[in-house]
């Protein structure tokens, strides 16, 4: 059976966000964050423990409800989320905030494409704004302009990647869907074909069958008619075959045979001339 694209789009997407999910919660509550706590860095484990606990809350929901309105609304809280706190206080030097951007386009591939595009782009402005607006001063001091340069470029080009993957996909998604009509389109007309040729063909045998048995009653009625006294002589004798032929068990169709050929049993009659 075809699946339309947005069937297929569905199923695959599910099966991300719990992957994803579990993968987030193990990361937040079983590897960041016990590992920041153990490096002192509590900021980082407060946001590390949140998003896990989020993932959790994301999967379970996934899970039950099998839609994904649990899970893109735990991905785009937690995203803007974090990358406040990592703006403000430096997440491990800007390790958790790259972290934090990359994994984020994971969570909104799944979105819809515009939604994607709208949320990547305000990505970007969330970070262009952090770093080279008046709003600055509430950033991290730990990085110099270089870095922020060099940071924005970089998300920068990811975006602009992520964006044509995701439009290129749902061109080849769009595609799909075009031959998935164009084939139950086939399917439906191969189909409509097939039952008017048979409808054409039962017409046609039923015609013919009538045509013969039309055919042999005239050619029986010709031979009775050479011999007054054995009038009717020929249908007789085709009854009483097809009645000995439905006794024995003989299918109607082979029924329908013996009689046409008892029918016609005496046609050498025919050529017998009428003085004889």
């Amino acid at each position: 059976a075809f699946l339309s694209s947005k069937e297929v789009e569905h199923l695959r997407n599910l099966h991300l966000a719990k992957v994803i999910s579990i993968l987030v919660a193990v990361l937040g509550l079983l590897v960041m964050g016990p590992l920041s706590l153990a490096q002192n860095n509590i900021s980082t484990a407060i946001g590390s423990f949140a998003y896990g606990t989020l993932a959790v809350f994301a999967a379970i929901y996934t899970f039950i409800k099998k839609d994904l309105l649990g899970f893109n609304i735990v991905t785009i809280f937690v995203t803007y989320f974090l990358i406040i706190q990592y703006m403000i206080t430096g997440g491990n030097e800007g390790f958790g905030l790259t972290w934090v951007l990359i994994f984020s386009l994971l969570y909104l591939y799944m979105l819809n494409t515009k939604f994607f595009v709208c949320l990547v782009i305000a990505n970007l402005l969330v970070i262009a704004i952090g770093f080279f607006s008046p709003l600055n001063k509430y950033i991290y001091d730990g990085w110099n302009f270089s870095y922020k340069i060099r940071f924005t470029l970089v998300l920068l080009v990811e975006s602009v990647l992520a964006i044509s993957f995701k439009l290129a996909t749902n061109h080849t998604d769009k595609n799909r869907d075009e031959i998935f009509m164009d084939l139950m389109d086939l399917q439906k007309t191969l189909q409509d074909k097939v039952k008017t040729r048979t409808e054409q063909l039962l017409y046609e045998k039923r015609h013919s069958e009538k045509f013969m048995i039309e055919l042999s009653m005239s050619l029986a009625a010709t031979i009775d008619a050479k011999d007054k006294y054995t009038s009717g002589h020929s249908k007789r004798v085709a009854e009483y075959s097809k009645e000995i032929a439905k006794r024995l068990g003989k299918s109607e169709t082979e029924q329908e045979h013996i009689y046409l050929i008892a029918l016609l049993h005496d046609i050498g009659k025919i050529d017998i001339p009428d003085e004889i």
